[in-house]
């Protein structure tokens, strides 16, 4: 929970980083919070720091934030691969880099698979649009070789933190490659899982919205239902008032999840065994 709080404080601040958006977004509920919070912190800073501009500010923030997340941050995982932060201070920090490298990647990847053929007056596709620019304004093919060549290098950083020194020539070298692409494609299949538990947590916040009447909660599960089915948002299956759709989309997610997982670890293993 403490990790998935830094990652969202990050990201208010990643964006502040980012190139201008090139579409309108300042009718945007979702953007405008993002924007009307983080704006409050940085005008706060500028009284200790006239001499820095907003974005110079929003790194200060943004790296500040890594390195206090490093003292709190001890493990992550991504695909089959585990890093551990040991002694000292710069595992550590690197293990809190790559974590919120890691949400960038399941970004990057959600917005190249959802957000394709979406209205762009569609609050949600538009705020994460927002956030994972400016992918969405790159050819399709840079898109996809971004995303993979940042899940290659978060999996080069945990296969090498519990062995700095790591070096090899001919087949260890192989192996390497190897090992850490076959993680970057079990790591693009999590989002599988990743997609699943959103769109329960969104259906679950659509039941307590008609319990406790909200009509803001109602609305940010409804985008989100919308945004997370892809493209089944198009074959709606409903029996009467019930919408069938989502438990649909759990299923196939479930079961799409396992028989890819299990189709990658046998490759995994493998591997592993090289050489051993």
């Amino acid at each position: 929970m403490i990790d998935l709080l830094f990652n969202f404080l990050l990201l208010m601040f990643w964006v502040r980083l980012l190139p201008p958006e090139q579409e309108t977004t300042y009718f945007n509920p979702y953007i405008a919070w993002i924007n009307r919070n983080s704006r409050m912190v940085l005008n706060k800073l500028r009284s200790g720091f006239p001499q820095l501009s907003q974005k110079q500010l929003a790194g200060m923030v943004f790296f500040g934030l890594i390195i206090l997340r490093a003292f709190v941050m001890r493990s992550m995982r991504f695909g089959f691969e585990s890093g551990v932060a040991v002694s000292g201070w710069m595992y550590p920090v690197i293990l809190s880099g790559a974590s919120f490298a890691m949400v960038l990647f399941y970004l990057w990847t959600a917005s190249l698979i959802l957000v394709r053929h979406r209205r762009r007056a569609d609050a949600m596709t538009q705020c994460l649009r927002f956030v994972v620019r400016p992918i969405p304004y790159w050819p399709p093919s840079y898109r996809w070789m971004a995303v993979f060549g940042l899940g290659l290098a978060i999996s080069a950083a945990l296969v090498m933190m519990p062995q700095p020194a790591y070096s090899g020539a001919g087949w260890l070298v192989h192996q390497f490659l190897l090992r850490i692409g076959v993680n970057t494609a079990a790591a693009l299949v999590d989002l599988l899982a990743i997609i699943q538990t959103l769109l329960i947590a969104a259906v679950i916040g659509s039941w307590m919205s008609l319990l406790a009447p909200s009509d803001s909660l109602a609305a940010f599960c409804q985008d989100a239902m919308a945004l997370l089915l892809g493209p089944l948002r198009d074959y709606r299956l409903a029996i009467g008032p019930l919408d069938l759709t989502p438990l649909l989309a759990l299923v196939a997610l479930m079961l799409l999840h396992s028989i890819l997982l299990s189709l990658l670890m046998p490759i995994y293993q493998s591997i592993m065994m090289m050489g051993g």
